[in-house]
């Protein structure tokens, strides 16, 4: 698989004193800084570092599993094999699983950004999760978007960018002084990062500011120039002490100074919830509904529990009530289309699959063609829907 990420089992266990193994986790090419972010933010999502070769079984099992994208929240409490999942990370190109990995630290992965990077305007309770996400083949562009798909879904958020002036830290070569570390020609990359230490073969200052801005986890860290070798680097100072740190980085030939600069921030929001599906309607056919968030029900006897939204994609999965007439406990997909000029009809939805076995099957059916509503829904007219009065 190329080059990789490695957590040494020696260094773990003498740094946080909780026993842990070797961590390979496949080396992702630096097109996007922050893809380096990705591993390191496995490794701080939760207290210690435990690791058993048992726990990347999870991975080939998963190898037949032609698409997923499930997120699960953890509850309080939890076994401890639960918890001794927490930060495994499976990068290959068509999927991503996290177990026991917070919230906030899931959201942060989706996002490829450090929490230093990053607004929140909305208050994401902080719980552990499981996450599993699987495309079909190797895509990292599906299996990102399958990700935040997931993520914005489950947590009814949102993401914009803005540009934003920050004080920041600039790791950057002391002057009038030559850099000290020992160059390397590695194959691959390896580092231990806590909070106070960073350990670590065939790292560029570039990847050293990145792992520094995780690590701290407090402000954004740069690199100055574009020097691209590649060091070994034992780097030790007092956890949350910048003025400790540049005495250790001194010996190296570097220092960081605090400098403002231009920042592309990540930002938090609450999803805007389509509220034309929220009411009572009315179909052409005279048919009654009342939709809510959580629950689609076709008078008489048809109820369907919302589960998984995609508004973005404009399509909720659901699972059939167990009293349903029809199809009880499987599982549909519910697209949906806004009209401007179909008055007194201002939506339409297509059940564009009703009897799937799993969620994952429900979600992997084709979109209807919205371009045509008359039969764009397996052949079908869209549904069309009209405000009802109190029913």
């Amino acid at each position: 698989m190329g080059s990789g990420f490695t957590i040494k089992s020696d260094t773990c266990g003498q740094y946080n004193s909780i026993p842990c193994v070797k961590l390979e986790i496949p080396y992702i090419p630096p097109m996007n800084p922050y893809n380096y972010i990705i591993p390191i933010l496995l490794l701080s999502a939760c207290g210690g570092s435990r690791f058993s070769s048992e726990h990347f079984e999870f991975a080939r099992e998963r190898d037949n599993i032609p698409f997923k994208a499930d997120i699960k929240i953890v509850p309080d409490e939890v076994d401890d094999r639960m918890v001794y999942y927490c930060r495994n990370g499976v990068y290959n190109g068509r999927q991503v699983v996290y177990k026991g990995v917070s919230s906030r630290s899931l959201i942060r992965a989706a996002y490829k950004t450090s929490y230093p990077r990053m607004i929140w305007n909305v208050d994401v309770p902080d719980h552990q999760t499981i996450a599993e996400i699987i495309v079909p083949e190797p895509d990292d562009d599906l299996l990102q978007k399958a990700f935040v798909d997931a993520v914005e879904s489950t947590f009814e958020i949102s993401m914009t960018k803005e540009t934003r002036t920050l004080s920041v830290l600039e790791l950057r070569k002391r002057e009038g002084a030559d850099i000290t570390l020992k160059k390397v020609d590695a194959s691959r990359i390896r580092w231990t990062p806590i909070n106070g230490r960073i350990d670590g073969v065939g790292i560029t200052l570039h990847m050293l500011s990145i792992i520094l801005e995780t690590v701290m986890d407090t402000q954004p860290v740069f690199s100055s120039g574009s020097d691209a070798q590649r060091y070994e680097i034992d780097l030790v100072w007092e956890a949350g002490n910048i003025k400790s740190l540049n005495d250790a980085l001194h010996d190296m030939g570097l220092e960081v100074v605090a400098i403002e600069k231009p920042v592309k921030m990540v930002v938090i929001d609450a999803a805007q919830k389509d509220q034309a599906m929220n009411g009572r309607f009315l179909d052409d056919y005279g048919n009654q509904y009342d939709i809510n968030d959580s629950l689609f029900t076709q008078m008489p006897h048809g109820r369907f529990h919302l589960v998984e939204w995609h508004r973005s994609d404009q399509f909720v999965i659901a699972r059939n009530d167990s009293s349903n007439s029809s199809d009880p406990g499987l599982w549909t997909r519910i697209d949906w289309i806004s009209f401007s000029d179909m008055g007194p009809y201002t939506w339409g939805f297509c059940f564009t699959a009703y009897r799937a076995p799993d969620k994952d099957a429900a979600r992997a059916t084709s979109a209807p063609d919205r371009t045509n509503p008359r039969t764009g829904c397996n052949g079908y007219p869209f549904s069309r829907m009209r405000p009802a009065e109190a029913m």
